[in-house]
């Protein structure tokens, strides 16, 4: 839950690192977090979720590592329940994820392989 109490996903990033390294913890994925949820995202009006990135510490057989996550909010809803949207609504969504897609490959913070 966050501050509000509404509830959010946490989603654990793969990589982990040394507690005592210096290294961002969650490899290219948190690199791109950081990136896209910066202000100047935001200020260019780019459609994105608020995320946050939190860094967490564990100890494993390795020794203590630090571990990244990203924490979002979560928006659920049954399918069944929404309003049947107009062509234009749904266009309209398609031109925003197109939009905030342009921006993260024009930053070049994503290739396509």
């Amino acid at each position: 839950m966050d501050v509000s109490g509404r509830p959010c996903v946490v989603k654990l990033l793969n990589m982990s690192v040394p507690l005592d390294s210096s290294e961002q913890p969650g490899g290219g994925e948190a690199a791109a977090i950081l990136r896209v949820c910066d202000t100047t995202a935001l200020q260019e009006a780019v459609p994105i979720v608020q995320a946050e990135l939190i860094s967490l510490h564990r100890s494993a057989d390795q020794g203590p590592q630090k571990y990244a996550a990203i924490v979002m909010p979560q928006y659920c809803g049954s399918l069944a329940a929404q309003l049947q949207m107009s062509e234009a609504a749904i266009e309209a969504g398609g031109q925003r994820m197109l939009r905030a897609l342009e921006y993260i490959h024009s930053k070049n913070w994503c290739t396509w392989t």
